[in-house]
């Protein structure tokens, strides 16, 4: 999940759009810092907050920040197995180092308001989502970085080539191979905001990606 910035007090024009360029990598680390401090501050302090306020009246339910990441929530339901390999919470990834752009409105229908339409009085809800076109070459770049890494593959990696695969058997794959400044503009926001000496963004084009 992307957080709008503005909740963390920056404007989008000006001196204090995190867009503006730094003068330096140092600089841009210490801006990344500070983005994700603000950003661990909101989720816990406001955040899960407004979460729990929802959940008080839903028994069994409750959010709570994750042990080992701060950027996480976890909102635990109560389990209908015992078995301990499915975990009984929803994770939910939230940071500020994203760019939700372009992003579209969608209608969302939960596969549980089609089995079970009485239980729900508001079935369907609208959601605002990054384009899987932007999802396509986000996958893609991660991979490329992954080919030229030094050393050994972090674990939890193959989601994404999974992920890319299941992209590369829809429509989605043409509408993305036919937007390369949207390849661009992903390419240059990880250079900004995620560098890597070894990455090869500047070989993330046709003829050279990996």
């Amino acid at each position: 999940m992307v957080l709008d910035w503005r909740l963390l007090g920056y404007d989008q024009e000006g001196a204090n759009d995190p867009y503006q360029a730094t003068a330096s990598k140092t600089q841009q680390s210490r801006q990344n810092q500070e983005m994700n401090a603000r950003a661990v501050a909101y989720i816990r302090d406001t955040l899960l907050a407004q979460l729990n306020l929802f959940f008080a009246s839903i028994s069994g339910i409750v959010a709570r920040i994750d042990e080992d990441d701060p950027h996480t929530i976890n909102v635990f339901y109560p389990a209908a197995f015992e078995a301990g390999y499915i975990r009984p919470a929803v994770r939910l990834e939230i940071g500020p180092l994203a760019s939700w752009v372009p992003s579209s409105s969608h209608s969302i229908k939960a596969y549980a308001a089609e089995a079970f339409p009485d239980a729900f009085s508001n079935p369907v809800f609208e959601v605002i989502a990054i384009d899987a076109e932007r999802t396509f070459w986000e996958k893609a770049t991660i991979l490329h970085q992954e080919a030229h890494r030094p050393d050994a593959i972090p674990a939890r990696y193959s989601r994404h080539y999974y992920d890319l695969y299941k992209l590369s058997e829809s429509p989605i794959k043409s509408a993305a191979l036919s937007d390369l400044t949207l390849l661009r503009s992903v390419v240059k926001f990880k250079e900004r905001f995620y560098y890597s000496s070894w990455a090869r963004y500047d070989l993330a084009v046709p003829g050279s990606f990996r």
